[in-house]
Formats: C-alpha cells, structure tokens, sequence
C-alpha cells in the first residue's frame, strides 16, 4: 500500500485508500472541491496536487516552475526543480530557501497567499529572493506554462508539507 501524506492520517479516520478522491487537474483548477464522509464527520479532502507551484483556475496562467514545501517553522523551500521550467533555467536548485516575493517576506504568509503571488500571466516577471547557504541569490523569472505533473508524495518521515492552496 502506498503511503499517502503523512498528516493525511492524522485527518481522516479511514484507511487511506478510502480517503483519496481522484479529479483531473481541469476540476481542480475550476476550484472544484469534494467533500468525504467518515463516520459522521466531513473532510474537505484538498488534492495534495503542487503543479510545479501553479494550481490556477485559467489557462494562460503561469507558474515559476518549482515545487515547494514549508515546514513547521514558516520556511519555504523549493524541493523540485525541473531544469526545463523557469526556476531551473534561473539556476535554481533543490533545498534553496524562498525568502521574499516581489519584496514580500513569505514567511509568515499561508500557502494560498504564496500561490497567489507566484502566479501570474505567462511571462510575466516575478522577482525573488533566496537563500542557499550563506549566500543571497536575487533573480527575476518570468512565469512558465503551468505543466501537466503533479509533485510527488513527500517521503515517509518527511517533516515539510507540499505548498498547496487551500480551496476557498
């Protein structure tokens, strides 16, 4: 059986093949949701979907093209980076801390917030700060095509969550 997130488990009182709802990312990205009942109690199941950061409701809508996660404590780190999609082509890299969006300090910020300010037309630039190390790296991308994968499952034992947006 895989294993699916691991707070997955600690929501939903059935076994988790029954707690996976499966929607094309079209439903998803019209801002569809379903809701599941276990026992008496409903859970507003959010599809753990990460699209190359860029679940967004129009087609001409574009993304950094990179998968982020947040731990506990706030910080946001990217934890994929495919070399074809803006983030790669910039030199990002797996493990770089996300510090501030356009000049907004994304550590106190919810996911829904981040998605928000990551997202934007194709091409249209979007300027970031990070970190890798103990160097600051400053660039300015310009939003890729949102891509048809889906961010992979965190490994067991994994502490960060995927950056997802919540539904309203």
């Amino acid at each position: 059986m895989a294993r699916s997130h691991p707070r997955a488990l600690d929501i939903a009182p059935a076994p988790p093949e029954r707690a996976v709802m499966l929607f094309s990312p079209r439903q998803f990205l019209a801002g569809s949701s379903r809701c599941l009942r276990f026992g008496g109690e409903v859970l507003l199941v959010c599809a753990l979907i990460c699209l190359y950061v860029g679940c967004v409701p129009a087609q001409n809508k574009g993304t950094i093209g990179a998968v982020l996660a947040q731990s506990p404590d706030g910080r946001v780190t990217l934890r994929e980076v495919p070399g074809d999609l803006a983030a790669g082509r910039a030199g990002l890299k797996e493990g770089d801390e996300l510090l501030l969006i356009d000049g907004i300090d994304v550590r106190q910020l919810d996911p829904k917030t981040i998605h928000r300010l990551l997202s934007g037309e194709i091409d249209e630039p979007v300027d970031l700060t990070l970190q890798r190390g103990d160097e600051v790296i400053r660039v300015t991308l310009k939003r890729s095509p949102v891509p048809r994968k889906l961010a992979p499952a965190p490994p067991d034992g994994e502490t960060e969550s995927p950056l997802t947006p919540n539904d309203p």
